[in-house]
């Protein structure tokens, strides 16, 4: 039997204003939503062990899943989609808590915290207090330093709106080719549009991490844009989403780790259509049939050179303010997995174990 396909995402990422969460858009519609299982419990109890395991086993089964990872965490799930069943399952603990909203009827808890040694944990409550604590100071330093990196990257990137810098009208008259190269045979669909934002890339303890192939890989038609940061990548994105939307179209917009209100990517599965953002850090390599659009083609390097001391200092200090984060969240990493080995001596894992199967078998039965 062929293995099923595995599309890789973020639902939520390290950005320069905090945690920032889409976890609201990781579950299908709920139309289509059949289950949802909210998983509870403590750090080291076994959440992402758990739906590593639903997972494997749905693709050897045959069949394709999302595998929704922890941005803090590489080798960690926060989630789980299966599409065929119409079924997810997702980590529900901060910092991106999560509770039923039609609870029973779609939503169903489960509680790992069920299966601990209350009185074995208790023993180590001081230190589990004092590592919980330390975590949030890590990230509190890493999400300072964010900030200041973005503050280096908008200033980068105001060196190239400086007049005749960038030839503006240029950009607007090739984001309007591409528009009506994608949409030249679409008309309203009927439909509201329904747009599901994620994160193709991540801000990780291991620095910027991208699962782009995976989401992209199978689209029919690729437009790569790419140009240095400033040069209009965002914009023509921004724009190719809203049409989109404007035509009842269903899309996927996935947005920058840093700065989560730009967009990176935009997928519109209903015209086998993705517009990727193609410079670092994500990481695609275009391939023979990819149309790749690059706006340096709009920028006057010779207006450039003005001011590109003042861009090279504030790109040296975004990547230095970044380095910085970096070193805190992947401190926060080590911090929690000491955390996790408090719990990981205090659980039942063969009960934990036990009630996967259950689950897999009544989830495998919506499907009769």
């Amino acid at each position: 039997m062929t293995r099923g396909k595995i599309r890789h995402l973020f639902p939520g990422n390290n950005t320069s204003i905090g945690f920032f969460s889409l976890y609201q858009y990781m579950p299908p519609p709920l139309e289509n939503l059949k289950r949802y299982f909210i998983i509870k419990g403590g750090p080291g109890v076994g959440k992402s062990t758990f739906m590593k395991a639903i997972a494997e086993t749905i693709l050897n089964m045959g069949h394709d899943v999302e595998l929704h990872h922890c941005s803090s965490d590489n080798a960690s799930l926060d989630g789980v989609v299966i599409p065929f069943l119409g079924v997810a399952f997702v980590d529900g603990t901060a910092p991106h808590s999560i509770d039923p909203k039609i609870p029973g009827a779609v939503e169903e808890i489960i509680n790992l915290g069920d299966f601990w040694n209350a009185a074995g944990l208790q023993k180590d409550r001081v230190q589990i207090a004092a590592a919980i604590s330390e975590n949030g100071r890590l990230f509190r330093r890493a999400y300072s330093h964010l900030a200041v990196a973005k503050i280096f990257h908008d200033e980068y990137e105001s060196a190239f709106s400086e007049p005749g810098v960038m030839d503006w009208k240029a950009v607007d008259r090739e984001t309007l080719e591409i528009l009506g190269d994608i949409f030249s045979s679409s008309s309203h669909s009927g439909l509201q549009s329904v747009q599901r934002h994620l994160f193709a890339t991540a801000i990780t303890p291991d620095g910027p991490q991208s699962h782009l192939d995976s989401i992209v890989g199978g689209i029919r038609k690729r437009y790569v844009i790419s140009g240095e940061s400033g040069t209009g990548k965002t914009t023509i994105l921004r724009q190719v989403a809203n049409r989109a939307a404007l035509l009842g179209l269903a899309t996927e917009v996935f947005h920058c780790a840093l700065e989560p209100a730009k967009i990176d990517h935009v997928v519109i599965p209903d015209l086998g259509t993705a517009v990727i953002n193609g410079s670092i850090p994500h990481t695609y390599t275009p391939e023979k049939d990819d149309i790749v659009i690059s706006t340096e083609r709009f920028l006057n390097r010779h207006k450039l050179a003005a001011f590109g001391a003042e861009a090279a200092d504030a790109w040296q200090r975004y990547e230095d303010a970044f380095a910085a984060a970096i070193t805190f969240i992947a401190r926060a990493k080590q911090n929690h997995d000491l955390l996790e080995n408090y719990y990981i001596p205090n659980m039942d894992f063969k009960a934990i174990s036990d009630l996967r199967e259950q689950i897999m078998r009544r989830i495998l039965s919506l499907n009769q």
